[in-house]
């Protein structure tokens, strides 16, 4: 995850350069609209967890699976926000946006 950004105000927010580890996800499908990711946040690990994808760009992600270890604020930011995951969108230059109700959650293919 490269980039958080507030839906309601436009604020930006990005990793602290202070803090080691990334939030980094893996989609592996097991058809077209469903399949399983697993990843990791700087402190914990993640899944394996279920998703499912819809018309128009949706994507459902109803629970998360990880560790327990105390969370950054910077890893906060996805856990709190990936199982609101509305939509999904591929850009240009390898990004992927997930959209949720307040956030948008930004990440760089790998």
């Amino acid at each position: 995850m490269i980039l958080v950004k507030d839906n309601s105000t436009n604020t930006t927010m990005t990793k602290p350069a202070s803090l080691y580890g990334d939030v980094v996800i893996t989609f592996v499908s097991s058809d077209i609209s469903k399949g399983i990711f697993n990843g990791n946040t700087p402190t914990n690990e993640l899944g394996p967890d279920v998703y499912s994808l819809g018309y128009n760009h949706a994507i459902f992600i109803p629970s998360l699976n990880m560790t327990k270890v105390a969370e950054t604020s910077w890893g906060l930011e996805f856990v709190v926000n990936i199982r609101d995951a509305q939509q999904y969108m591929l850009n240009s230059g390898d990004l992927l946006n997930i959209t949720t109700s307040n956030k948008t959650l930004t990440f760089q293919k790998l």
